[in-house]
């Protein structure tokens, strides 16, 4: 927190300061601020996660392993496990991580005195034997220890940035590397060169932080496997066992399908499309408890049919929620970072490989074309202000009229030559040059009609804003009544 001011002194310097914050731990009660400099600044630390959700380091992950699949380029996807990584943190190097962070030096002392008074004792029968000295390590339940260690974390990252032997799967420039607390992705070239460099990375990186990384431990990972949903309906069967269903009426099953059962895959469904099998698993065990209560029903046993049941209650149903609907409606989230990227790592890559009117692109893999089989649903919930047009489609998006042009004007739209194109593409070429010659008698109202509309158009420099009906001024969905 800042000092406040007090008569006679001069204030404490805020220009250029940034509160440091991550997702997934708890709030700190005194905030570390970081007097970064605007001059020099390239980007924020990239293992720090600002504003975006923890599930996209895994879709960024997923993304890349899937595009180097299709494209056949070889690649080592490597998942690093650090050795009682709190308790090996080395107290000389993150000092010195502060400092070259710019933190000040009173604060650094602050870290320092809180280091060196730790004291651990080992329990015997319950009782606690003589004090030990602590040399090394954060404190375990501390919420400061989270933010000090992703500091130290954060290095590895700077690391591989620097060394212009381990390269990028399919791109000029350092390879990926994602972390999350003390979980750490790489993707690397999968060039005997690169692997050496990044071993040597790698020891530096531990022999400087003393996070030594079990190699043993540490895994060449596959993404998107089957088998990597089997825990998630584990946990499912898991919280169907302790209830006794038997002792619930109808209602109160269906209280807990929604609140509880609902939730266990929220996680897995914001970040990839569940497949078929997974939903169906899912819902054989919703169903068999709504009706039975047990692990099995049949359909003798079922009242009435699940896609019934789902329906709203003003329909005649129970209002549970449809896996597949729920799925679809949290992907689309992620087309919308898409089009406010901030800091995001995945949002960035994608734009730089896809043409975002139409999602059309060189990025291949299953879970890209999920996201994009999603984008006609997604354009008829947001609308367009234009401002340069680049990333806002002619005739699918919502941008002129009160829907999609192509909707509002479909004789014109069945004469346009070009697939997919967007607004700017459009006014550059001119819409006369990309129609068939000869039109419609409607088609022609509707041309006339379309380009008085085109000339109230001013295009600006500066990106589309793009916005959901449903949200407030900072992309938020707003709360209902």
């Amino acid at each position: 927190m800042l000092p406040a001011p007090v008569a006679g002194r001069v204030p404490f310097p805020v220009a250029g300061m940034e509160p440091l914050m991550v997702t997934g731990v708890e709030p700190l009660t005194v905030t570390g601020v970081v007097d970064i400099g605007k001059e020099g600044r390239e980007e924020k630390p990239p293992g720090w996660v600002d504003a975006t959700s923890i599930s996209e380091n895994f879709v960024l992950a997923t993304e890349l392993e899937q595009c180097c699949h299709k494209r056949r380029v070889p690649t080592l996807v490597i998942k690093l496990d650090f050795t009682k990584a709190l308790d090996s943190v080395n107290w000389l190097s993150l000092l010195k991580i502060l400092e070259a962070r710019g933190f000040l030096e009173k604060w650094s002392r602050w870290m320092e005195l809180l280091l060196k008074t730790s004291l651990s004792a080992v329990l015997v029968n319950g009782v606690p034997g003589p004090w030990i000295d602590c040399k090394r390590g954060l404190r375990h339940g501390d919420s400061l220890s989270p933010y000090l260690f992703l500091l130290v974390a954060d290095v590895l990252q700077m690391l591989i940035k620097k060394e212009a032997g381990i390269h990028h799967p399919m791109a000029d420039g350092p390879c990926p590397v994602l972390q999350y607390a003390d979980d750490t992705i790489i993707l690397v070239r999968a060039e005997l060169g690169d692997v050496r460099k990044l071993k040597d990375a790698l020891d530096m990186f531990s022999n400087a932080t003393g996070l030594t990384i079990n190699f043993h431990k540490s895994t060449v990972t596959l993404m998107n496997l089957p088998q990597a949903f089997a825990p998630l309906i584990a946990k499912v069967d898991k919280y169907l066992a302790s209830w006794q269903a038997v002792l619930l009426s109808t209602a109160g099953r269906v209280v807990l399908i929604n609140s509880v059962l609902a939730g266990i895959p929220t996680y897995a469904m914001g970040a990839m499309l569940l497949p078929p099998g997974v939903v169906t698993a899912i819902d054989a065990r919703r169903r068999a408890f709504l009706w039975t209560g047990s692990d099995s029903v049949s359909g003798a046993q079922c009242l009435v049919a699940w896609d019934n049941v789902c329906r709203a209650k003003v329909d005649g149903g129970l209002r549970i929620k449809q896996l597949d609907t729920q799925n679809a409606f949290l992907l689309m989230k992620l087309l919308h970072r898409l089009h406010h990227p901030a800091d995001s790592a995945w949002a960035h890559w994608i734009g730089a490989h896809v043409h975002l009117p139409d999602h059309g692109g060189d990025m291949a893999g299953a879970h890209w074309t999920a996201l994009r089989d999603l984008l006609p649903a997604y354009q008829c919930i947001t609308i367009v202000s234009v401002g340069d047009s680049r990333d806002t489609s002619f005739w699918d998006d919502t941008w002129l009229l009160d829907g999609p042009p192509g909707d509002k004007m479909p004789a014109l739209h069945s004469h346009f030559t070009a697939r997919a194109t967007s607004v700017c593409d459009v006014l550059e070429a001119g819409l006369r040059n990309l129609l068939q010659r000869r039109l419609t008698a409607q088609a022609t109202e509707e041309l006339e009609h379309l380009e008085v509309l085109l000339q109230d158009i001013d295009l600006i420099e500066s990106p589309d804003q793009r916005s959901r009906f449903f949200e407030d001024d900072s992309h938020r969905l707003c709360k209902g009544p």
